[in-house]
């Protein structure tokens, strides 16, 4: 079912979700797609292919498949997203201020050394265990 024209939707990569059309066969696993996607390389595991097949030959240019994917009203998608992008553009991020390193020597406090736990053996956790059931059996 891999074959030129034949529509399918990216589910990897950056680009997932978005449908492209198999513009050339590289071979048994890699196909050249173009459309709402970069022009490049993809892994046929990597698409989900569409029952919808365009009329158009092996290496087509990206400017005639932009057209037939304008035509058919699948590159508004795209573009409404770089729409949406531009006006979600808001305040500019707040930038990092410099700790000054003399005062901050000064001012630090010294850390606590914390003790180790030693590490239980097999004999503390039955004697644990015992004291739990001892102590449940007497309520």
């Amino acid at each position: 079912m891999v074959e030129v024209g034949r529509v399918a939707i990216k589910l990897r990569g950056r680009e997932a979700g978005k449908k492209a059309v198999i513009v050339e066969i590289v071979d048994g696993n890699f196909v050249v797609i173009d459309g709402n996607v970069k022009r490049k390389r993809c892994n046929v595991d990597h698409l989900a292919l569409l029952p919808e097949k365009l009329q158009i030959s092996s290496g087509e240019s990206s400017e005639s498949i932009k057209k037939i994917f304008k035509e058919k009203g699948w590159l508004k998608q795209r573009e409404a997203k770089v729409a949406n992008k531009k006006e979600r553009k808001g305040a500019p991020k707040p930038r990092k201020q410099q700790r000054k390193k003399g005062k901050q020597k000064e001012t630090a406090e010294p850390k606590k050394q914390v003790k180790k736990q030693k590490k239980m053996t097999k004999e503390d956790e039955d004697r644990v265990v015992e004291a739990t059931l001892a102590a449940a059996e007497k309520q």
